[in-house]
C-alpha cells in the first residue's frame, strides 16, 4: 500500500488527483466542490513525507526568515507580538519561538510555498488544474491547544495532515459561499448549530468549502498540517471585467457621476428619477451589447500573468544565448503558456510575468512559438530572415519564455 501511494505522489508531483486519491476528481467536483466537506482517511502516516515534514519547519524559519504577515504565533485567536521572537537584524530568535510553542502557541507560516519548492510545485499544479489562485499556509500546534476560534474562510481550503493528529469541529453553514475576501466573522460556539467532529491523522486529507464554520484543536498529540487555500475567480469578477471592457469602448460609461452624488440621501424624487433613468439606460445598453468573450480573455491573461515560473537555472541560459545559432534546439520553459495578440502594426506575446512586443511581421513566428508543443530549431521560425530568427529567439530567452535544450 505504501509503495502504491508513494508512486502516485511521485509520478504526479502531488497534484489534486493525488490528494483526493482514492476519490475520483469528477465525483469531487459533482458532490463536494462549493457544497459539502470531504474527508479522506488513509492508513499511511508517511503519505505527505515526500512533500513536507516537521523536521523542515526549523530550517524554513532559520534560513528563510518569514516576517510580518508571513509569520504568526497565535493562541486562542490572540497573536504574540513579533518583537518577542524577532532579533534587531531581522532574523528570527528560534529559542523564543520554541519557548512560545512550548507555552501553547501555534506557529503559522503563511504563503509557505514561497519558501519550499515541493509545496510551490503542488500549488502550481492545483492552480493549473483549477484555473484559480492557490496559496499554502502551515500550522504547527502543540498538544492540547487551539489556535483559532470558530470562523469560516472566504476561500475553499484543502487540509493536508502531515504529522500528528488534530480534531476539527464543523458546523452548519449560516452564509452560503461568501464573497472572496469579504468579512470573516469569528463566532462563539453557542452561536452555531449542527456540530460534527472529524479527527485527522497523519496522511489524511480534508476539503472545506468556503463559508463552512469550523475550528480545530489538538489533544494528546501535536499537529502539523498544511492548508491549500483556493481563491477562485467568481462570476462577479467576470461581470466586472466585462463592464471594464465596455467602458474602454463606450464613453458613456466613463462619464463622471453627477456633482454631489455623495449626498444622494438628500435627493428629491425628481433627482432620484433622473439618476435612475440614466442608470437604466446604461444597464440596457450593457445587457444588449455585452461580450463576455473579451472579458474571459482579459481574466485569462491576468491569470497567466500571475503565474510565477520556478527557478530553473535560467541565468545559465542567458549566458548560452550569446552563441545562439540557427541549429540550436529551443523550447518554451516548463510551466509557461504563451498567448499572442495582434493590434495594428504591433504583435505581442504574453506569458507569466512578461509581455514582449515587436512589429506585426513577426506575428507568424510568435504564433509558431506559442503553438509549439515541444522543441523546435531556431531556423524553423516562419517568414523571417535568418538574422531576425536568431535575434527574436535571443530576445525571448532574455525575456524568460524560451530556453536552449
Amino acid at each position: 500500500m505504501l509503495d502504491t501511494i508513494q508512486k502516485i505522489t511521485q509520478l504526479t508531483q502531488f497534484n489534486l488527483d493525488a490528494l483526493l486519491h482514492p476519490i475520483d476528481k469528477t465525483t469531487f467536483f459533482k458532490e463536494n466542490w462549493e457544497q459539502t466537506p470531504l474527508v479522506v482517511k488513509r492508513a499511511t502516516k508517511a503519505f505527505y513525507q515526500p512533500l513536507f515534514s516537521i523536521e523542515m519547519v526549523d530550517k524554513i524559519l532559520f534560513y528563510n526568515r518569514p516576517q510580518g504577515r508571513s509569520l504568526r504565533v497565535v493562541q486562542q485567536q490572540q497573536p504574540l507580538l513579533p518583537s518577542t521572537y524577532e532579533n534587531p537584524d531581522g532574523s528570527l530568535n528560534l529559542n523564543q519561538l520554541y519557548k512560545a510553542y512550548g507555552s501553547g502557541y501555534t506557529i503559522v507560516i503563511n504563503e509557505i510555498q514561497r519558501y519550499h519548492e515541493a509545496i510551490k510545485q503542488l500549488c502550481s499544479n492545483i492552480k493549473e488544474e483549477l484555473s484559480h489562485h492557490v496559496v499554502a499556509n502551515m500550522y504547527l500546534t502543540p498538544p492540547n491547544q487551539k489556535a483559532l476560534l470558530p470562523h469560516y474562510d472566504t476561500h475553499d481550503v484543502l487540509v493536508l495532515q502531515v504529522h500528528g493528529q488534530k480534531e476539527w469541529r464543523i458546523f452548519d453553514t449560516p452564509f452560503e459561499t461568501p464573497l472572496l475576501h469579504s468579512h470573516q466573522p469569528v463566532f462563539q460556539e453557542n452561536q452555531l448549530t449542527g456540530s460534527q467532529s472529524v479527527v485527522l491523522e497523519a496522511g489524511d486529507f480534508m476539503y472545506m468549502p468556503r463559508g463552512v464554520p469550523h475550528y480545530a484543536f489538538t489533544q494528546e498529540d501535536s499537529s502539523l498540517h498544511l492548508t491549500i487555500g483556493i481563491h477562485p475567480s467568481q462570476w462577479v469578477d467576470l461581470f466586472i471585467e466585462t463592464l471594464n471592457v465596455m467602458a474602454m469602448q463606450e464613453v458613456a460609461f466613463r462619464k463622471a457621476l453627477p456633482v454631489g452624488f455623495h449626498k444622494a440621501q438628500h435627493f428629491d424624487a425628481a433627482q432620484i428619477s433622473l439618476f435612475k433613468e440614466k442608470f437604466d439606460q446604461l444597464l440596457e445598453h450593457f445587457t444588449k451589447n455585452v461580450n463576455p468573450q473579451s472579458a474571459l480573455g482579459m481574466l485569462s491573461n491576468k491569470f497567466e500573468q500571475s503565474k510565477q515560473i520556478a527557478g530553473d537555472g535560467h541565468f545559465a541560459q542567458l549566458e548560452k544565448r550569446t552563441s545562439l545559432n540557427l541549429e540550436n534546439v529551443v523550447k518554451i520553459r516548463t510551466g509557461l503558456n504563451a498567448t499572442v495578440y495582434h493590434q495594428g502594426a504591433v504583435a505581442r506575446i504574453a506569458f507569466s510575468g512578461n509581455t514582449i512586443k515587436g512589429p506585426a511581421h513577426i506575428l507568424d513566428a510568435l504564433n509558431f512559438i506559442a503553438n509549439s508543443e515541444g522543441t523546435f530549431l531556431v531556423r524553423e521560425l516562419p517568414n523571417m530572415t535568418d538574422k531576425n530568427k536568431i535575434k527574436l529567439v535571443k530576445r525571448l530567452i532574455r525575456g524568460g519564455l524560451l530556453k536552449i535544450v
